[in-house]
């Protein structure tokens, strides 16, 4: 599988996933690491898209580049998260 069709299955799997359903995340594959852009309505739904997200490939590190658009959500750091693959 290459980079954009593992990419375009880890959005199907956050639109199709019950914890989720969430179709406003972009999934890039590059470098050897998922990111994941876009807007989420709260920290507990960025939880569940990574969770998604890990658990539908657990093999690369995932770049965590979402927002949070709820408006008592603390400002953006400027920094990037990184979540190593589990092993």
């Amino acid at each position: 599988m290459n980079d954009v069709q593992l990419a375009r299955r880890l959005e199907r799997a956050l639109i199709d996933d019950e914890r989720t359903h969430e179709m406003g995340v972009r999934i890039v594959v590059a470098g050897g690491r998922i990111v994941a852009s876009g807007e989420v309505a709260s920290e507990e739904r960025r939880q569940a898209v990574l969770a998604v997200i890990c658990e539908a490939d657990p093999g690369l590190p995932v770049s965590d580049q979402l927002t949070l658009a709820s408006p008592d959500a603390p400002p953006p750091s400027g920094h990037e998260r990184i979540i190593p693959p589990e092993h």
